[in-house]
């Protein structure tokens, strides 16, 4: 060989090998960041730099950046990128829902062939999700592929794994996953090269399948083919499995239960006692015979103490599925009367067609994961049961009735009125199991007195044929308790009224559904009800005390016995951390107001002690009850609420009214209180001084306001009665003249005597020397001339009052 042509090959192999080889840009450090509404672009590729990048077809591209995390809180899994106008969201890997740094991996194919020569500009845009936040982007590095040349190998280590026991279970089929494809077509058939199942089906990038809807004792074949923007391989090995003969109906065992589950199943007149606290019963092994065309007789005693949707379906077909079109049977919903035990009438008319021998029933039942019907139903919360039927013909004819019950909660007791609608071909009778009442004729026949909270199963009895006997169901009734409903509500005959219980006492009744005021869940929990009509209109308060979190008060004017929905809201508190209050509720006469207490649904139920006390118009300090200086008040904190205004002298929660003052002429009171504290303040939160009996520096004509309390914490003196006195300290002659501006002149006087002062006199009395009142005047005035022309020569004392301080000057008449 010659060395021109040894050298031609090896220029012709490195271009070969240029063309075909992988490209990554420069790394573009950073760091980039990227705003939410602010996408940024660079580019990764432009006509400037093209030479640069290998030149061929590229068809796939990798992205990887180093990511942390900005303000306004960012994901790492809300980052996105578009290259090349092909968008990948979210992250192929590295994302997360957190704000941890971490390094994200994008993965995509071009929408066609990449050609850098050609196609030039590559442009990267960045971007991320989440409003208001933003991210740093660094070391960011973009890698292209170039399109494959030929198709790809086949796959290997094909695995086939049928369930080894049931035929028409599931099989997962598997492989070695192949680099460089795009995804695996596959194909299934019962014949060797067959396609009935699926033909060339693009199954994705993936490297298992599971094959559903199959059929015992079936050998299956399969081919997996990869295939890359070339084509598929060819010439993939057929692969092979048989399933098990044995036909399995779907497994149906929920991951848990409210409360034990089910108790008790009827069907027919079998009884299956639940096995304990499970959530699948398997009752299979002993068939129980129903007739064809008449009512199957169903009844499910549930002690979950939550509603369950409750489903039945009978394989008719025996094909080990239940079908949803011609085999579900029966729909319903258990009740919850919050005892631990409720009984589901779940019977229904067999239909005239149905299969005649055995079948497998199916009864799902779940909390909410039986809302659409699922009788391979697996989720939480719920129990499902199977059992055997055999369905037989019937020559008889059924009676027909219906049920209702009446209830005699006076005598603690009830009854069920059974109206016969149909006699049936014997001779009619209603058997309770103890007792039977005689059913020959149509119309209302009354079973019963049950005593309150027993239950009881009644069967209409065809009389001839028991085959045609129709279960009426099992009835039972408890007779709410005082307290437990608005119907039975506790009365509050008087105020005030002060009462300590525990809702756990009167079970749950109500939901967040029948709150008007509130749309929370704080009637989630135990409830109980007062009730109050006051005589004539009056505002109260009503508070709870020794709660534990999570508690709600409620105040409405209505309540509807069915379906239990409370109307007219008239207030509300609800408190996370317990002891709410309802101030000042304006209450009017001849109006029955209903007291609700509950809590969410944890913590289920909470002690309390409950207040209810007409309010004190002073219980606030916008209702301060003004005082005279120097008169004694009597007052009474019994029934007043804690202000909640900060005070150096009280903490807990206390009881406090409030009076009023207006500091005198001599800025100074002295304040004689029986209550355990007292305090002043110059507004409605500006404490002055507590327990402090002479009080200073006070502003002539302004108000003050005495808050008098009990002790909060150490109840030294209990709410109650008490004496209050507020009085001027009184000014000297010299504070009298200066402070308030007063003069007079002449003195002595012969006619007129002159009196000024820079403020209003209120009051002026002039006395002679043995105390007798010779003159009086209001004059209201700063100026006040006293006549004193017609009074006899001598000495007169003149008493002269501006605002709350008084004074008393001697004058001379000559």
């Amino acid at each position: 060989m010659k060395k021109i042509t040894f050298l031609f090959m090896l220029f012709a192999l490195a271009f070969t090998w240029q063309i075909n080889a992988q490209h990554t840009f420069p790394v573009i450090a950073g760091p980039t960041n990227v705003a939410a509404g602010s996408p940024v672009t660079l580019s990764i590729n432009d006509a400037a730099n093209s030479a640069t990048v290998p030149a061929g077809s590229y068809s796939s591209f990798t992205v990887t950046a180093d990511w942390t995390a900005g303000g306004g809180g960012p994901w790492s899994s809300e980052a996105d990128i578009t290259l090349g106008g092909v968008s990948v969201d979210p992250p192929t890997s590295g994302g997360a829902t957190s704000g941890n740094a971490t390094t994200l991996t994008f993965d995509g194919s071009f929408s066609a062939l990449y050609d850098p020569t050609i196609d030039g500009t590559l442009d990267l845009v960045m971007n991320q999700s989440y409003g208001g936040s933003d991210a740093d982007w660094s070391n960011i590095t973009v890698t292209i592929f170039p399109a494959p040349a030929t198709v790809p190998e086949c796959t290997t280590n094909e695995m086939s794994t049928p369930d080894a026991s049931c035929g028409n279970y599931d099989t997962t089929i598997s492989w070695d996953a192949l680099a460089g494809v795009d995804g695996y077509l596959l194909t299934v058939g019962t014949t060797s090269g067959g396609n009935d199942i699926l033909d060339n089906s693009d199954i994705g990038d993936v490297t298992s399948y599971v094959l559903s809807n199959q059929t015992a004792g079936t050998t299956y074949y399969w081919t997996v083919s990869p295939y890359n923007a070339v084509g598929p391989a060819v010439g993939c090995t057929e692969n092979m499995y048989t399933t098990n003969v044995a036909q399995c109906y779907c497994e149906s065992i929920p991951s848990s239960n409210d409360g034990t589950g089910i108790g008790n199943l009827q069907v027919g007149t079998t009884d299956f006692a639940s096995a304990g606290d499970i959530t699948y019963e398997d009752f299979t092994g002993t068939p129980v015979d129903l007739g064809q065309g008449i009512t199957a007789n169903v009844v499910i005693t549930f002690m979950t103490n939550y509603t369950y949707d409750t489903h039945i379906w009978i394989d008719l077909n025996d094909d080990y599925v239940f079908d949803d079109a011609t085999e579900l049977l029966y729909s319903g919903e258990s009740p919850d009367s919050n005892t631990g035990t409720d009984i589901l009438d779940a019977s229904f008319m067999m239909p005239a067609t149905a299969a005649l021998g055995q079948h497998r029933m199916r009864i799902g039942t779940a909390d909410t994961g039986q809302a659409t019907p699922d009788s391979c139903y697996n989720g939480s919360w719920g129990v499902t049961m199977d059992v055997d039927v055999n369905i037989i013909a019937v020559s008889c004819t059924a009676p027909t009735a219906t049920t209702s019950l009446v209830t005699d909660c006076g005598n603690s007791q009830f009854y069920v009125d059974v109206d016969v609608t149909g006699l049936g071909d014997g001779t009619s009778q209603i058997n309770d199991g103890t007792n039977t009442y005689p059913a020959t004729s149509l119309g209302v026949v009354q079973v019963g007195p049950y005593a309150d909270g027993t239950s009881v199963t009644l069967v209409l009895e065809n009389g001839t044929d028991s085959t045609c006997d129709a279960a009426l169901g099992t009835f039972t009734y408890t007779c709410p308790i005082p307290g437990q409903l608005c119907e039975t509500a506790i009365d509050v005959a008087a105020l005030p009224y002060n009462t300590t219980d525990d809702t756990v006492n009167y079970f749950d009744d109500y939901t967040s559904a029948n709150v008007a005021c509130s749309t929370s869940s704080y009637l989630g929990g135990d409830d109980v009800v007062y009730a109050y009509t006051p005589s004539t209109d009056e505002t109260v308060n009503i508070s709870l005390s020794n709660t534990g979190t999570w508690v709600g008060l409620f105040v409405f004017t209505g309540c509807e016995a069915a379906p239990d929905v409370f109307t007219g809201c008239v207030a509300e508190d609800t408190q996370n951390g317990g002891n709410p209050s309802l101030q000042g509720v304006s209450l009017t006469g001849g109006t029955t107001y209903y007291v609700v207490i509950s809590t969410w649904p944890a913590p289920q139920n909470t002690a309390y002690t409950l207040d209810i006390t007409e309010a004190l118009p002073n219980d606030e300090c916008a209702g301060a009850f003004p005082l005279t200086l120097g008169v004694e008040m009597s007052g009474d904190n019994t029934g007043a609420t804690d202000s909640g205004v900060t005070s150096a002298c009280d903490s807990g929660i206390i009881s406090d009214v409030w009076y009023s003052f207006v500091g005198p002429a001599s800025t100074e009171v002295s304040i004689i209180c029986s209550a355990a504290n007292f305090s002043v303040f110059s507004d409605c939160t500006t404490e002055l001084v507590c327990n402090q009996q002479t009080v200073t520096g006070l502003v002539d004509g302004q108000t003050y306001y005495v808050r008098v309390t009990d002790d909060g914490t150490a109840r030294m003196q209990a709410p109650g009665a008490f004496t209050l006195t507020v009085s001027e300290v009184a000014l000297s002659t010299a504070q009298f003249d200066q402070e308030l501006g007063f003069s007079y002149y002449p003195n002595p006087v012969n006619n007129n005597l002159t009196l000024k002062s820079q403020k209003e006199i209120n009051n002026v009395s002039v006395f002679n020397m043995i105390g007798q009142e010779v003159y009086r005047n209001v004059p209201n005035t700063m100026t006040e001339v006293v006549d004193m022309t017609n009074l006899q020569a001598g000495a007169y004392f003149v008493k002269v009052t501006i605002g709350n301080s008084t004074n008393t000057i001697k004058v001379i008449k000559n």
